[in-house]
């Protein structure tokens, strides 16, 4: 079963862009991403892709066996191009929660953690991701999200891409702590991703703020389960 999930990249030019990142099962062993020379690409992203790994691996309480993944990315907009070179860690946000979604949905609850089977209880493992974008670095250890740079012209793609095609995207995950410069007065200031998409003037999105993957996964599904609620009463 397939996984997807956005990530917002932002270009070595500085121009951001929205990537579909779909895994599903492979026959070898960790995360591979055909079509990707991880040798033309920087330390940080390699090792990004590479911790999102083990560090859901070790989310879900050492199992003795995950199986390997699958990981192709594609620009959301088709008139885009997938970037020549990648780089930075701010990837392994979306890749590390979608990783995580993956395997909650194959693994059965007696061969996960306790505090895993209680969040399964309450139905993460069905949160849907396809409309979910995210960008966060990882912490030195943990799984921990950081913040990342670049976070501008993320939210600028983000906001055209929400202005065009509307059900594209529903939500932006951000590190606690994100925030996003911008010129005010003559010099720059650090200001919230919510106050950066006002000041610009484009199309606000939700922000949502986490922690780690877990975190994440679990106010994603939060939210949709309350809008589901509210859609129904």
């Amino acid at each position: 079963m397939a996984t997807s999930i956005i990530g917002a990249y932002s270009h070595l030019a500085g121009d951001g862009q929205l990537l579909r990142l779909t895994l599903t099962e492979s026959s070898g062993c960790g995360v591979t991403c055909p079509g990707i020379n991880t040798t033309n690409s920087d330390l940080e992203f390699d090792t990004a892709l590479r911790r999102a790994f083990i560090d859901t691996w070790h989310i879900l309480g050492r199992p003795g066996y995950l199986r390997g993944v699958k990981c192709e990315f594609a620009p959301l907009d088709p008139r885009e191009k997938l970037p020549q070179y990648y780089s930075g860690e701010s990837l392994y946000g979306a890749l590390s929660i979608a990783l995580l979604r993956f395997f909650l949905s194959l693994q059965p609850a007696s061969a996960q953690r306790h505090q895993i089977r209680t969040q399964l209880k309450n139905g993460v493992h069905h949160a849907e991701l396809s409309r979910i974008a995210v960008s966060a670095a990882g912490g030195a250890a943990g799984g921990d999200f950081r913040a990342v740079e670049g976070m501008d012209q993320k939210l600028k793609a983000a906001a055209r891409t929400a202005d065009i095609q509307r059900e594209a995207l529903s939500t932006f995950v951000v590190a606690r702590g994100q925030t996003v410069p911008c010129q005010a007065a003559g010099t720059v200031v650090n200001v919230t991703p919510e106050e950066y998409l006002r000041r610009e003037g484009l199309m606000a999105i939700p922000i949502l703020y986490a922690m780690d993957p877990m975190d994440a996964l679990g106010k994603i599904f939060e939210g949709q389960s309350g809008a589901l609620t509210a859609t129904i009463t």
